[in-house]
């Protein structure tokens, strides 16, 4: 297989300093380091928020092209924030987001993940958006599961929304999963509860760590569902958490994490990489938690 490692020119002392390339390219899928919104060619940040977010789009769209992709070939976006605001990412950066994302991928819902952190690379950093696409080559493998919203497709990506979160997922931008060929990979998922007997779009988050993350697993459980997919499958899991202690994530949440994966993969020790952030999408979120299948046959 043929591996890409690219550098743009105007960036080729930067990369050779940081010993580092702007995106790989491995067969039709493509991988780029996260970028800022440094305007252009310079390392100057603007003052507004919504501005240093579009000009990251515009950094990855420049490097996208570089490594033979455009945005129509995105399949996942992963962005770090720092917060504004008393709680939670701030609606700030997330409408921000929500805009470039209907702007750049107006035919297409990628899967998100959004993670507040405290620092980035540089002082004036307040955002980091890195992402990953599959370059249309291939014919599709998999068709949704029946429950599921099939969102778009393309010749060699599915992307999934369940009917209980087809109108958040819109409302985003987003979708829950896509699957290429025998792999899946997730949104990050919370540990969000409807409200009884409220309306559709009604959730809340309950007060426990160990209730939030067990509702995140059963939704993962539906989610990889609705891709073809089960616990089986899963080979890879990352979560972030807020911590409820002052030098570690908390042993609720890492004792929490563990019967989950206890109960759902009882046979099955998949890889996990569990990191505590300052922040996640909604002020009431504890934990945010994504995984990777892989669908044996």
């Amino acid at each position: 297989m043929n591996i890409t490692f690219v550098v743009p020119e105007d960036h080729a002392e930067i990369c050779a300093r940081w010993h580092m390339s702007a995106a790989v390219r491995t067969g039709n899928r493509v991988d780029v380091s996260g970028q800022g919104g440094w305007a252009g060619d310079s390392a100057r940040y603007p003052e507004s928020l919504a501005e240093e977010i579009a000009n990251a789009f515009e950094n990855l769209g420049r490097v996208l092209a570089l490594a033979g992709a455009t945005w129509s070939d995105v399949v996942k976006v992963t962005s770090y924030h720092r917060p504004v605001g008393g709680s939670g990412i701030g609606a700030e950066h997330l409408d921000a987001m929500n805009e470039q994302m209907a702007r750049h991928m107006p035919d297409r819902q990628p899967i998100w993940t959004c993670v507040g952190v405290p620092v980035l690379g540089e002082p004036e950093m307040r955002v980091e958006i890195r992402v990953t696409a599959v370059i249309a080559s291939e014919p599709a493998f998999h068709e949704p599961s029946k429950r599921s919203i099939h969102m778009t497709t393309t010749p060699s990506t599915t992307f999934t929304a369940s009917e209980e979160y087809k109108e958040a997922c819109n409302a985003n931008h987003m979708s829950q999963a896509f699957r290429v060929g025998n792999w899946v990979e997730t949104s990050g998922h919370g540990g969000e509860a409807r409200v009884q007997g409220g309306d559709p779009n009604d959730w809340t988050y309950p007060s426990a760590v160990e209730d939030q993350i067990a509702n995140a697993f059963g939704t993962l459980t539906t989610v990889l569902a609705d891709a073809g997919a089960s616990w089986d499958d899963v080979t890879e899991i990352i979560s972030y958490h807020v911590p409820t202690a002052a030098d570690m994530i908390g042993r609720d949440h890492l004792g929490a994490m563990v019967e989950q994966m206890q109960k759902h993969m009882p046979g099955r020790h998949p890889a996990w990489t569990c990191v505590g952030v300052a922040a996640l999408g909604e002020p009431q979120m504890k934990v945010e938690i994504r995984i990777l299948a892989h669908v044996d046959g």
